[in-house]
């Protein structure tokens, strides 16, 4: 069952992407920012790829039956959670934003 409501995956991917073009356009004091908000946005995707198998891994051993819905209402219960955790932070935020760093000051000394 990988079923996702229209437009949570690709809401999340395209803000992602869209703040890694900026990163990438971006010069001076605005990128460490724009890293942070790179970070949370994949550590959101990533709480919500987490909840979305621990969900369904418990969902398949009950019996009980689901009615109309329920996927959906699930999905944006779950995205919503991640996102809340995000906010919070659970560690993986703070590796992104170092290793995008390192990698963005990889990338100007190799064009110089």
């Amino acid at each position: 069952m990988d079923f996702l409501p229209a437009g949570i995956y690709s809401s999340i991917e395209q803000r992602a992407m869209g703040k890694e073009e900026q990163i990438k356009a971006a010069e001076g004091g605005g990128k460490e920012s724009d890293y942070k908000q790179v970070a949370k946005d994949m550590e959101a995707l990533f709480a919500y790829q987490l909840l979305k198998v621990m969900r369904e891994t418990s969902e398949n051993m009950s019996s009980e039956e689901k009615g109309e819905g329920h996927d959906t209402y699930m999905s944006l219960f779950d995205m919503e959670l991640s996102r809340l955790l995000a906010e919070r932070g659970f560690g993986l935020q703070d590796s992104m934003v170092r290793f995008i760093s390192r990698m963005d000051q990889a990338g100007s000394e190799s064009h110089e």
